[in-house]
């Protein structure tokens, strides 16, 4: 690789990783090409004649230059950690036979680095709050995932140990323990765990509006409404916010449940429901049935804003918390939810590095998710609404109201006294002061 080049693509790899806005693409660029500049200047080789020095230059640089283009103590504190981290990893194989003498050289060349530009104060001054965090497994995560990645939360001095589940129960028994502090849930997991009065309280939004339509066979030219299928099967996928969406729309067709059978099927299985003929229709959210129509195994025969339209179903998922920490300690809740509606704002902004960041989330648990089909699903949702109003707690109750009729649930539940719109409205007002019309809306 020529001499010239390498400072510039090292620089980028690096930066790449980097986990706070900080250290955003456009900021990036001009890193890349200043630290591409000063290590040529500073000697022939790409970045000097030492791996100890290589690295010495390259993180040297980029703080100095984020100092130069204005970017705060307190922001690049966290970003230094992760620069140091992602050298580590960058440069392993580089020190293999050099002995450790180097590397403690590096790391004291490090400590002085930090000092002379002030960051190693800053963060050891800031007050840092440990936060327990549960969220979904799916799609749904996103915001819960920019969070952590682009360091909205280590922005707010909060050290959040995350976990991703998929069982409702265990969500409702960490919660009720006090081993889970806040949790990032579907809409159907708050009514399952408000049903079994575990005292959590509603805090803010975690997304809406996720489009759902009704598909059948591409080979079925009759059917065109959900009264053609009575007495046929209808796939829906496990654990799926479309359930409840389905026994609504069959109630506003003068239908029950029982006039259709309803059969719960895992994703792979719903995705292949009419070549495989595990089902007549397939009633779910586009995640699921843009593949049958991609693929020109289906076809629309109730489109997601015909569903919108006869329902207003809003489906808002909801961020909960323990209900005493909100007594305990009301500042960490209000850090948590500026974090989160800020990740939320960054979703809309870069859509295209959220999509990246779901991708590497689920190819984490071992799924391979393509480049497009990620895009697509973060632009499904909408994350521009942050307030619980009227009509998002009357579609929550009405699809309390749904999931007893279906027969999942033995109660319905009212969301009276289970929201606290206090610290979304707050931090949604901080954040209009800031960004103005880029920040959303507080609510539908």
């Amino acid at each position: 690789m020529p001499e010239d080049v390498w400072p510039e693509l090292k620089a980028r790899a690096v930066c790449d990783q980097a986990v706070s806005p900080a250290l955003a693409r456009p900021l990036r660029d001009d890193i890349v090409a200043t630290c591409g500049r000063v290590c040529r200047r500073r000697s022939r080789a790409p970045l000097g004649p030492s791996p100890g020095q290589q690295g010495l230059d390259l993180i040297v640089w980029i703080g100095g230059c984020c100092l130069f283009r204005g970017a705060t103590f307190g922001q690049l504190s966290a970003d230094f950690a992760a620069l140091v981290s992602n050298f580590g990893v960058a440069y392993r194989p580089r020190y293999e036979g050099f002995g450790d003498q180097p590397m403690i050289k590096l790391i004291k060349a490090l400590c002085m680095t930090l000092v002379v530009f002030g960051l190693a104060p800053t963060a050891m001054a800031k007050d840092w709050s440990l936060v327990r965090f549960s969220y979904s497994s799916g799609w749904d995560a996103l915001p819960a995932i920019v969070a952590q990645e682009r360091g909205f939360f280590a922005e707010q001095g909060l050290v959040v140990s995350g976990m991703p589940v998929s069982v409702a129960k265990a969500v409702a028994v960490s919660l009720g323990v006090g081993t889970t502090d806040l949790a990032a849930i579907p809409q159907e997991t708050l009514l399952t765990i408000l049903g079994a009065k575990v005292p959590v309280t509603v805090v803010s939004m975690g997304g809406c509006c996720v489009p759902m339509e009704l598909v059948v066979p591409v080979s079925d030219t009759q059917t065109t409404s959900l009264t053609n299928l009575k007495g046929k099967a209808i796939g829906i996928s496990e654990a799926s916010p479309a359930y409840p969406v389905l026994i609504r729309l069959l109630n506003r067709a003068r239908m029950r449940p029982s006039d259709v059978q309803i059969k719960f099927l895992p994703a792979a299985r719903l995705t292949q429901a009419f070549k495989q003929k595990f089902a007549d229709a397939v009633f779910d959210t586009q995640h699921f049935t843009a593949t049958l129509t991609e693929t020109k195994q289906g076809r629309v025969v109730t489109a997601a804003e015909t569903v919108a339209k006869e329902l207003g179903n809003i489906d808002a998922m909801p961020l909960v918390v323990r209900t005493e920490l909100i007594a305990k300690e009301p500042d960490v809740v209000q850090k948590f939810v500026n974090a989160w509606i800020r990740a939320q704002v960054y979703i809309r902004q870069d859509p295209v590095d959220a999509a990246k960041l779901l991708q590497i989330f689920f190819h984490r648990q071992g799924i391979t998710v393509a480049d497009g089909l990620a895009l697509s699903w973060v632009k499904m949702i909408k994350y521009d609404h942050y307030v619980w109003g009227k009509a998002e707690i009357a579609d929550a109750e009405y699809n309390s109201w749904a999931i007893k009729t279906g027969g999942l649930a033995k109660t319905e539940v009212k969301l009276t006294g289970a929201v606290n719109n206090t610290f979304s409205e707050r931090a949604f007002s901080q954040l209009e002061k800031e960004s103005g019309a880029n920040a959303g809306k507080a609510k539908p």
